[in-house]
């Protein structure tokens, strides 16, 4: 399977069932266009963080198996997974430019990679706005401070 798949050298490229495509980090407009489908994935992280904790261990060490078991253990603790399964859908098939049913075809290690290839371009903006989301939420729990 892996065979399919190869990270090529440029970051932002990758390969997959023998085409190649380019990872592109979100844009402004991209942005206001993703609002909703990230808002309903940073609220399901949010709300079933304990659920991942490992979760990125199991990526830098390069095993995917056991992150796509981590990935499938955590959508199950969410009871709209398929709220959240369609705003991933979404958020993949933005960065990189590419249909949902192309995403739709994908198996899981491939879906893995794309994924992953898609957070690692956006990374420094999905934790961004995780700080964020992190600091209203403790304002909110505890407005005295």
């Amino acid at each position: 399977m892996m065979n399919d798949i190869e990270i090529l050298t440029n970051e932002n490229e990758i390969e997959v069932k023998g085409e190649k495509i380019v990872v592109t980090p979100y844009s402004w407009k991209n942005t206001i266009k993703m609002a909703k489908p990230l808002a309903v994935v940073l609220t399901a992280i949010n709300d079933n963080f304990e659920n991942l904790q490992g979760f990125s261990e199991k990526i830098d060490n390069g095993s995917s198996m056991e992150a796509i078991l981590k990935i499938l253990d955590f959508i199950n603790t969410i009871n709209d997974s398929d709220k959240v399964t369609d705003a991933l859908q979404e958020l993949i098939c933005t960065g990189i430019k590419r249909d949902k049913e192309f995403v739709e075809d994908l198996d899981m290690e491939e879906l893995f990679v794309v994924g992953k290839a898609v957070f690692s371009v956006n990374r420094d903006f999905f934790i961004k706005i995780m700080n964020k989301l992190n600091k209203i939420q403790a304002v909110t729990e505890n407005p005295e401070k």
